[in-house]
């Protein structure tokens, strides 16, 4: 260990939580001062990441042919500035796409059509209503799925329609089957809820889980239409997809790296100075 290891940690006078002291164009009496009077309390430790962060820095440097730390040195309050908004900027970018289930993959569904008047044009429809064509999906038992055999699929024949989305073609054929005279169809699914299902383009590692564009839009989908050929979907369990998917760790919140502890209290100070200003 060198002293490089350790960081100075504070508890603050006005809330008691520990405070590490990484900011070193401050002297320490002036940290002291500002959080902890009148009873200044310091001890070391070795922050979390802190040793993960110092070998990042190593790396960078080691790339550049300088130490990051000078560089560090020369930024400008500008730079510095710009850094922390980015910062906050990728942080509420990993909060709205949320951590759990599949919104933080990016599955490869590709969009052949993005206004109404261009997804559904006449000459695509009267082909696909004179060929009869229409979308086919693919059920299995959970046990089948789970042992990925798909021996004894039941298949589900659905009527083109040009509005279905993803999550309305599912909930559609899951109708059919709560309708079936067929006891073996009506008790195939544990739950009939389309939001527990994905669909999969039969033969393809593609899953369409968007719900607001209509099925005709997607760039597989429209192929198969377009050459009179028939669209064919596995009705995925999501909870059984999503094991291949481990959950994203938060990119923030274990560890914030110390610069952006420093510039980040450091702007607000000086811009709660700037306010008191008469």
């Amino acid at each position: 260990m060198v002293p490089t290891d350790y960081i100075f940690c504070a508890l603050t006078q006005s809330l008691g939580e520990k405070e590490d002291l990484f900011d070193e164009e401050q002297s320490l009496s002036w940290l002291l001062h500002s959080l902890t009077q009148p009873f200044p309390l310091l001890f070391l430790h070795v922050p979390d990441g802190h040793q993960q962060e110092k070998e990042i820095a190593s790396t960078i440097g080691r790339a550049i042919g300088r130490p990051l730390s000078e560089l560090e040195a020369k930024l400008s309050d500008e730079l510095k500035q710009a850094r922390v908004d980015l910062f906050l900027e990728t942080e509420q970018a990993h909060a709205l796409r949320g951590k759990t289930g599949f919104e933080h993959f990016a599955f490869p569904e590709e969009i052949q059509a993005v206004n109404v008047d261009e997804y559904a044009p006449k000459d695509l429809i009267n082909k696909i209503t004179s060929s009869n064509l229409r979308y086919q999906l693919f059920f299995r038992s959970k046990e089948d799925e789970e042992n990925n055999e798909d021996k004894d699929c039941i298949t589900v024949d659905v009527d083109f329609d040009v509005n279905y989305t993803p999550h309305g073609l599912i909930e559609k054929a899951i109708g059919y089957l709560e309708g079936s005279e067929e006891e073996e169809w009506r008790n195939l699914l544990e739950t009939t809820h389309p939001s527990d299902f994905l669909l999969q383009i039969a033969a393809q590692k593609k899953f369409l889980t968007g719900n607001k564009r209509h099925l005709i839009m997607y760039a597989g989908v429209r192929s198969m239409l377009e050459d009179y050929r028939i669209p064919r979907f596995v009705v995925r369990r999501k909870s059984i997809v999503l094991r291949d998917y481990r959950n994203l760790r938060p990119c923030t919140g274990h560890h914030t790296c110390g610069h952006m502890k420093v510039d980040g209290g450091r702007m607000k100070y000086r811009e709660g100075a700037v306010r008191m200003i008469p």
